[in-house]
């Protein structure tokens, strides 16, 4: 389990989830979403724009909880994840989600 104090994350958060996941919902909320400003959805749960960028980097279970929370939120979809993953599966979304996904 990888730790980080960096300026989005507490000291002791365990980092979790890989940006690819995030990104797969920032996928699905631009395309059936157009609407919903990804960047406040972003900046709530303190994920930068470049940390979605490098595919490399990791988030804590608190930012994704919070980008979920916010998003299903917006999207008036409490059901947002089943969506994505639906989405994910289904499309030439994301390679690499989808390849971890299937």
């Amino acid at each position: 389990m990888v730790s980080y104090s960096g300026p989005n994350t507490q000291r002791n958060d365990p980092l979790l989830y890989n940006s690819r996941l995030i990104k797969g919902y920032v996928e699905y909320a631009k395309e059936h979403y157009p609407d919903v400003d990804i960047d406040s959805l972003l900046s709530y749960a303190g994920i930068a724009g470049y940390e979605l960028e490098d595919q490399g980097h990791w988030f804590s279970q608190r930012q994704v909880d919070r980008f979920h929370e916010v998003l299903a939120q917006k999207t008036g979809d409490p059901n947002i994840s089943r969506e994505v993953g639906r989405f994910a599966a289904s499309s030439k979304a994301s390679g690499a989600v989808r390849h971890y996904t299937l």
